[in-house]
């Protein structure tokens, strides 16, 4: 008991230090199985674009490119050799693990008792698997100023072990936008902490393909349902859904961006979101390049809050009767619009008649609308606008399609 009381300290010295033997001694925890290779560790822990801390001696922490390589080019010391990672030893010399050509052999019982007696190393281990459920958390003061640091400072430590599956953002900025300037420079944890987080809204993401890299005015775009990480949080109990879903957060509100809105190329097209509300789907469509965005609804408290800009337009009407001339609008979103309007054909063949290119369209069931949809249903008024290109299901009972006009 005393080997393993050792062991767990050592491995919390490690994490706590930013050590690269910290990185392969979680990711052996984390992956969990009898043999790890250096691939795994570099997929958990490296990605080419980004920054990230690691351990220099003596001078605190390092910012470094997140890469295998040398201290001294500015990467990461990331070899899977005894010599060049000391904190190892006292693992191999005890049979936790045994290191041959490059890969690691795990012994997973004892690694998952010495993990389960840390302090650190286990709530490191447990926001990352929360992450994969909940796909992004935000940070927010709980409780006391030390209990709030002290989840930021488990936030920063995730994200620099594991670049390569958390980003970390401060207010509108993610952690390698901030470290940039501080590049070639050392730093300590404290002072990373205490000038760049504490005044400005954290959020730990879940790293998706690209999902760091897109971005909403005054917002970030993030995955699956906030999470609040404070000493009461139980939202690790949500459950993932399969499709990739996102969020748009913004002052105004947060929507929840499905697939097929994201991998529409919005980049230089005239847009119309029809029965826009807040509008978050039309902001999306600016966010990913659309020259100009036509917000349209009947409600103008909704319309005031969504303020015009260079490429935005607001304007009052009714969609059954639209105030815009024949193929003036390239893509119209028409999203769970058409399942409250008694004159559905209207709105169609208005949306018909104003598109030239494309019609984003989506419809779910609910309890006070006029129409409840099945996919039978839902096809069939898809055919109405054009010809169907793709039809999508989110959750169980809302249908999306896009629908090209013809």
């Amino acid at each position: 008991m005393d080997v393993i009381y050792h062991l767990a300290n050592h491995l919390d010295r490690a994490v706590e230090n930013l050590y690269s033997a910290a990185r392969v001694l979680l990711v052996a925890a984390i992956v969990n199985r009898e043999r790890i290779s250096f691939e795994d560790i570099v997929e958990y822990c490296c990605r080419d674009e980004s920054l990230t801390l690691t351990f220099s001696l003596g001078k605190g922490q390092a910012i470094v490119r997140a890469v295998p390589g040398s201290l001294s080019r500015q990467r990461i010391p990331l070899t899977i050799n005894t010599s060049r990672m000391p904190p190892l030893k006292p693992f191999v010399q005890h049979g936790v693990i045994n290191i041959n050509d490059n890969t690691i052999e795990v012994k997973r019982e004892k690694l998952q008792e010495v993990v389960a007696s840390t302090t650190l190393s286990r709530k490191i281990i447990a926001l990352l698997q929360a992450l994969s459920v909940n796909k992004y958390m935000t940070l927010k003061p709980a409780g006391s100023f030390s209990r709030y640091m002290r989840h930021l400072k488990y936030a920063l430590i995730l994200r620099s072990l594991f670049s390569g599956k958390v980003e970390l953002f401060a207010g509108e900025k993610e952690l390698s936008e901030i470290l940039k300037t501080l590049r070639g420079k050392y730093v300590d944890l404290r002072f990373v902490l205490k000038r760049l987080f504490v005044k400005r809204p954290v959020v730990l993401v879940g790293k998706a393909p690209d999902l760091y890299r897109q971005r909403k005015p005054r917002g970030v775009v993030l995955q699956e349902k906030p999470l609040t990480l404070s000493h009461r949080s139980k939202a690790c109990h949500c459950q993932a859904q399969n499709s990739i879903v996102v969020g748009v957060c913004s002052p105004l509100s947060t929507y929840r961006v499905p697939l097929l809105l994201r991998e529409t190329d919005f980049k230089g097209k005239i847009v119309a979101d029809m029965g826009c509300g807040y509008g978050s789907k039309g902001a999306f469509a600016i966010a990913k390049g659309a020259l100009n965005v036509v917000f349209i609804d009947l409600h103008k408290p909704y319309l005031k809050r969504r303020k015009s800009a260079l490429r935005a337009e607001r304007v009052m009407a009714d969609i059954r009767f639209l105030p815009l001339r024949s193929k003036s609008i390239d893509i119209t979103l028409l999203w769970n619009v058409l399942q409250f309007v008694r004159d559905k054909n209207l709105v169609l063949n208005e949306v018909r008649r104003v598109t030239q290119d494309s019609v984003l369209m989506s419809v779910y069931s609910a309890k006070y609308a006029v129409w409840n949809y099945d996919y039978h249903a839902f096809v069939e008024d898809c055919n109405k606008l054009g010809r169907i290109m793709r039809v999508m299901r989110l959750g169980n009972s809302q249908f999306c399609a896009k629908v090209v006009v013809c």
